[in-house]
Parts: C-alpha cells; sequence; structure tokens
C-alpha cells in the first residue's frame, strides 16, 4: 500500500528488462495514488522510450508540477517537449533544469566544504536548507532546518525561515512556535 515501495519494485523491474511488469505496476499505483511524483515521472520515462511522446509529456509535466526539486524529470520533460515541437517550453524546462542543477552544485560544495570543515555551524545548515527550497525540495530543506537547529536551537534565522515555512505549508501551530522563539531571540542583547 505504500507508494514509495510499489514504486521502488516497478524501477526495478524495469531496470531488470521487465517493461512489461513495470509499466502494469506503475499503473496500478497511479490508479491509488494519481500524483506520486516519482512515479508519473518512471512512467512517463517509460513511455518515452516506448515513443509515445504525447503520454510522455503529459506524465512528465505532472511529475515536475507536482515535484519542483526532480531534475532527471524536469531534463526528461525538457526532451519530450522538445519531441513534441513545443520548442519554447522545452528551452524553459532545460533552464530550469539547469538552475536546479545549479542549486544542487552549490548544496554539494556546501557539503563537501564548509560543512566538512565545520558540521556545527547553524549557518551552513540553514544556508544548504534555503538553497533546498529554491529548488522546489522542501523535505530535504526541513531536514537540514531541523539539522541547524540540533546544531545550535538558539539559530534566529533558522526560527524564521521555520516561521514562513509553516506558515507556507499550512501548519499555523508550528509556524507560530517558531515566530515566538524568533521574537525572544530578538530581544537578546
Amino acid at each position: 500500500d505504500n507508494p514509495d515501495v510499489a514504486y521502488q519494485q516497478a524501477a526495478a523491474l524495469a531496470l531488470m528488462g521487465r517493461t512489461d511488469e513495470a509499466r502494469a505496476t506503475l499503473d496500478e499505483i497511479l490508479r491509488a495514488h494519481p500524483g506520486h511524483p516519482a512515479t508519473l515521472a518512471e512512467r512517463g520515462r517509460l513511455a518515452a522510450q516506448e515513443g509515445d511522446d504525447a503520454a510522455a509529456v503529459d506524465l512528465l509535466g505532472r511529475a515536475v508540477r507536482a515535484n519542483r526539486g526532480s531534475l532527471g524529470a524536469r531534463h526528461l520533460y525538457a526532451l519530450a517537449l522538445a519531441r513534441v515541437g513545443r520548442a519554447d517550453e522545452a528551452a524553459r524546462e532545460e533552464a530550469e533544469a539547469q538552475a536546479l542543477k545549479t542549486d544542487l552544485d552549490q548544496i554539494g560544495d556546501l557539503i563537501a566544504g564548509p560543512l566538512q570543515a565545520n558540521p556545527n555551524d547553524p549557518a551552513v545548515h540553514h544556508r544548504i536548507a534555503l538553497i533546498a527550497l529554491h529548488a522546489g525540495q522542501p523535505d530535504e530543506a526541513l531536514r537540514w532546518l531541523r539539522s541547524a537547529l540540533e546544531a545550535d536551537p538558539n539559530h534566529l534565522p533558522t526560527h524564521q525561515t521555520l516561521t514562513k515555512f509553516y506558515y507556507a505549508a499550512g501548519n499555523p501551530v508550528l509556524a507560530a512556535r517558531h515566530r515566538a522563539i524568533a521574537a525572544q531571540l530578538e530581544k537578546r542583547p
């Protein structure tokens, strides 16, 4: 019943060349979970591989809208758009994919450099979180925001970012909690 587990099984089937089984499994997942981003992307990849560019554009477009932070889905979507003659949209998507790649490279550089040099610096964790948010990866951003607070529970920029994050996510209780903590921290000398 878990779409993530079922998706992994379908992806493994596709890697083993068992395309018909993979397609059937992916279609079954999409019937139960029509907005599952990884499943949409994999099903779109298979559609493109099979030459069904119209289905690839539909599925990959839905995957990108569901998960802006998937570099692979964005790239495949751009290619599918180009194949159906939508060159302007393909160019925009490829530019978005390049911007996402730049963000992901920045995260990698921060992890390999400043984070390795000073793993308990909450500012580095916070910066990675901001880039992840920009890259459309809210779950990853939240993970880094939490690790920033583990490094320093009183890191003001992290509480400010969490306030905005939780308001945007529709969680006013957690937003208010972080806003209150930020207000207390701002009063400190």
